[in-house]
């Protein structure tokens, strides 16, 4: 009887123990979730600023060449005059 009692106790403590480690678990679960949540916004929000920079330098390239071209074609007018 009492060998069934203690059997019956160590169960008790283990379940309480499985209980609070799950619980932990769970919570340290919860944490990640919202981590992961976090650097996934971060992460988009980064792609756009650089493909908005990548366009922004798409487009200084192109005015610089159109203003090349401009600079070029007046250079030559004066110099012809």
């Amino acid at each position: 009887m009492l060998r069934v009692l203690c059997f019956a106790i160590d169960v008790i403590s283990t379940d309480r123990w499985s209980y609070c480690a799950v619980q932990k678990l769970k919570k340290d679960y919860d944490g990640l979730v919202k981590s992961q949540a976090s650097a996934k916004k971060q992460l988009e929000d980064e792609t756009i600023m650089r493909v908005d920079l990548e366009n922004r330098i798409q487009s200084l390239k192109e005015e610089l060449a159109f203003l090349s071209e401009v600079h070029k074609q007046v250079s030559c007018a004066v110099w012809l005059c």
